[in-house]
C-alpha cells in the first residue's frame, strides 16, 4: 500500500476536504502530515503504520462495554494518531521513530483509555525495544489502575499473548512481566513525584493529564529514556482548567503550536480536539443540526460510541442547570474553563450585555443602588450601579486600578489591561494603590444624576478608610452594610447569598441589563459559586488569577436593589436649601 493510500493519509485527506468533520487543531495535525510526505529528511513508513494496526485488529480484543468481546478494529481516527506515532521515521535510519512524544486530547467517552491500554501492550511486547518497560501513570494508583485493569482485561482476553506474560503482585496484579523480552508493565503514580530516578522506561502512557498538579513525575521518568532507542511519551487527557501553571494546560498549548506550525518540533505529534473559536455548543440560538454538526466536529468516534441523544442531554443540562456548563464544556466538547463550577454560559451572560444604558429613557421613580468592593493589593477596585427602573433592571460596573502598576498587572495577568483602559472599560487612578477620594469622586458625578437613591452597599472590609472620603463630599449617608460571605449584616439584614439568588432570579425573568465590560464578563468567567452545608452561596475565585471584584460589586447593587431597605434618601440637590445643606455637611460655611 503506498502512503496515499494509507488509512493515515487517507484520514489527513478526509479532514481537508472537509469530508471529516474535524476542529482546527485536528486540521491543523492532518495538513501537517501531509506537508510532511514531500520532506526526503523523514519518512512515513507504510509497514510499520500497519504494524500496530494490524497488532489491535489481530490480537486485541475489547474488554467492557457494547464492544466487549471484538475486535480492536481501530476507527479512522485511531489509525491516524496510531498510524502517525509508530509510522514516521528518521529517513537515515527507519529503526528510529520520529516522534517521542504524543499528546491526545479528546472529549470524555471517545475510547482513548483502552486504545492508550492497547498502546501499552504492543510497547512491551511487539515494539522491538529491549527489555522493555511500560509506566502507566496517573495522579493515583486508583486512576492508573483504570487504564492497567484495560490492560489486563485485553491480555486475558488474548489466548496469544496470555502465554507469553505473567502477571505479579501481592493483593492485586499491579505488574506485568513478559519473559520472552525481558520485559514489564507496570503501575506508577504522582505521589512519587521526582523519586523516580533510576527508572528506564521505554513508553511512560501518562493519563487524565488534566487531574496532575505538576510535571515532576514525568520530568523524573523522562531522564530515563537517555538508555532507549525509541522512547515515547503519551499523554492522554480531557480539557481542563486554563491557569497559568497547569501543567495540562501548557501541553495543551504547546502541542497546539507544534500542530500550527508555531513551534517547529519533530518530537511531538498532537492530535487535540476542539472547536472553532466562534463556535458554542450550548447556544440556544443555533438549530438542532446545527448542533449535531458541532457534536460530530469534535466527537472522534461519533455515532459509535457517543450518540446524539446522550449529548442533547448534557446539553440540556449545561443550559438548565447552574454550575454544570464548564463540566459539559470540558467533558464533552473540549473547551478549556477558567473554572470548574462556573456559573453561567457565555452565550447566556451576552443576553444580558446592552452597550449602554440611555438615561432619558428611564422613568421618574428610576432609583440608584451602589455596590463597592474595595481593592486589597492585587484585586481591583470595583463600583457597581443598579437602576430599579418599574420592574425592570439596569447596570454598569466602573473598576479601577492603580496607574503605577497597570503594566505588572498585565503582564501578571496576561489580559490586555492597557486596551482596556485606552477603550473607557478600566479606570486608573495615580501611584501604585487606588487613591480611594478619586473613587468617592465618581460616585458622587453619579449621585447627583438621580432624585432617588437607595444607598451604598459596602462590605466591612477596609471601609472606614473610603467612609472618611464618603464624608467628605457628604455620602456617608448612603452606606449600607453587606457581607460578602453568609453572615447577614444585623444593621441591614443583606448577605450574598439572598443577593445572589435574587441576581440569578433577574436572569431567569430577563429582567436584568448590564453594560458591556470585557473584565465584568472575565469576572463572571472566572467565577465559581461556593456552597456550603447550608446551602448558602458566595462568589469564589474559579482560578488564583481570576479577578471577580466587578461581579461581587455587582451582586451587592442588586442585592441591594432588590431588598425592602428604605432610607428615605433622595439627591440634597433636589431639595429647597439641599445645596446649602450639602456645605453645611462638609464644613463648608457661605
Amino acid at each position: 500500500m503506498s502512503n496515499e493510500d494509507h488509512p493515515v493519509t487517507l484520514y489527513a485527506k478526509k479532514v481537508r476536504d472537509g469530508d471529516i468533520l474535524a476542529g482546527p487543531h485536528v486540521r491543523n495535525a492532518c495538513n501537517r502530515h501531509l506537508k510532511d510526505l514531500e520532506r526526503d529528511d523523514i519518512i512515513f513508513h507504510v509497514e510499520s503504520a500497519d504494524r500496530v494496526i494490524n497488532f489491535f485488529k489481530h490480537l486485541l480484543r475489547h474488554s467492557t462495554g457494547q464492544f466487549h468481546g471484538d475486535p480492536f478494529i481501530m476507527d479512522l481516527s485511531q489509525k491516524f494518531i496510531f498510524g502517525s506515532i509508530f509510522g514516521w521515521k528518521k529517513s537515515d535510519n527507519i529503526e528510529v521513530r520520529r516522534f517521542q512524544r504524543a499528546y491526545i486530547e479528546e472529549p470524555k467517552g471517545t475510547g482513548k483509555t483502552p486504545a492508550a491500554a492497547g498502546c501499552a501492550i504492543y510497547c512491551g511486547l511487539a515494539d522491538g525495544e529491549q527489555a522493555p518497560e511500560v509506566y502507566i501513570a496517573a495522579t493515583t494508583k486508583i486512576q492508573a489502575g483504570v487504564c492497567f485493569s484495560d490492560i489486563k482485561r485485553m491480555i486475558d482476553n488474548s489466548p496469544d499473548i496470555k502465554k507469553r506474560v505473567q502477571a505479579v503482585g501481592k493483593t492485586s496484579v499491579e505488574e506485568i512481566l513478559v519473559p520472552f523480552n525481558n520485559g514489564r508493565i507496570l503501575l506508577v503514580s504522582t505521589a512519587m513525584g521526582d523519586r523516580g530516578s533510576g527508572l528506564r522506561p521505554s513508553t511512560i502512557i501518562a493519563d487524565e493529564v488534566h487531574e496532575w498538579k505538576n510535571s515532576n513525575l514525568l520530568d523524573t521518568l523522562e531522564l530515563g529514556f537517555k538508555s532507549r532507542v525509541n522512547p515515547l511519551i503519551v499523554m492522554i487527557t480531557n480539557s481542563g482548567i486554563s491557569e497559568e501553571g497547569n501543567m495540562c494546560w501548557e501541553q495543551h498549548n504547546y502541542s497546539i503550536q507544534v500542530a500550527n506550525g508555531t513551534i517547529t518540533d519533530d518530537n511531538t505529534f498532537s492530535y487535540v480536539c476542539g472547536l472553532d473559536e466562534d463556535e458554542d455548543p450550548l447556544s440556544t440560538s443555533i438549530t438542532d443540526e446545527e448542533r449535531e454538526r458541532l457534536y460530530r466536529k469534535v466527537t472522534p468516534l461519533y455515532g459509535q460510541i457517543i450518540t446524539k441523544g446522550y449529548l442533547d442531554k448534557r446539553v440540556h443540562e449545561a443550559q438548565n442547570i447552574p454550575g454544570r456548563a464548564s463540566k459539559v464544556l470540558r467533558w464533552n466538547f473540549c473547551k478549556w474553563v477558567q473554572s470548574e463550577q462556573g456559573w453561567i454560559t457565555l452565550d447566556l451572560w451576552s443576553k444580558c450585555e446592552t452597550e449602554s444604558i440611555i438615561f432619558e429613557d428611564l422613568g421618574e421613580g428610576a432609583e440608584l443602588s451602589i455596590g463597592l468592593d474595595l481593592s486589597n493589593t492585587l484585586d481591583f477596585t470595583a463600583v457597581a450601579f443598579t437602576i430599579k427602573d418599574g420592574d425592570k433592571y439596569r447596570s454598569w460596573v466602573e473598576i479601577y486600578t492603580p496607574s503605577g502598576s497597570l503594566q505588572e498587572r498585565e503582564d501578571r495577568d496576561k489580559a490586555p489591561y492597557n486596551e482596556w483602559y485606552r477603550q473607557g472599560y478600566l479606570k486608573t487612578t495615580p501611584g501604585n494603590k487606588v487613591q480611594y477620594a478619586y473613587v468617592a469622586r465618581a460616585i458622587k458625578e453619579v449621585v447627583d444624576r438621580f432624585e432617588n437613591i437607595k444607598g451604598l452597599a459596602y462590605d466591612s472590609w477596609s471601609f472606614d478608610r473610603f467612609e472618611t472620603e464618603l464624608s467628605d463630599i457628604g455620602l456617608s449617608r448612603l452606606a449600607i452594610a453587606h457581607p460578602q460571605g453568609t453572615n447577614k449584616s444585623r444593621q441591614s439584614g443583606l448577605f450574598m447569598p439572598s443577593s445572589i439568588e435574587a441576581f440569578e432570579g433577574l436572569i431567569a425573568e430577563e429582567k436584568f441589563k448590564v453594560e458591556y465590560n470585557p473584565l465584568l464578563r472575565q469576572a463572571v468567567s472566572g467565577s465559581i459559586q461556593i456552597i456550603n452545608n447550608s446551602g448558602l452561596k458566595r462568589w469564589g475565585k474559579g482560578m488564583k488569577n481570576a479577578r471577580i471584584d466587578p461581579l461581587v460589586a455587582l451582586t451587592m447593587s442588586i442585592g441591594l436593589a432588590t431588598s425592602d431597605i428604605n432610607l428615605g434618601y433622595s439627591s440634597p440637590f433636589n431639595e429647597e436649601g439641599g445645596w446649602e445643606k450639602w456645605l453645611e455637611d462638609i464644613g463648608y460655611k457661605l
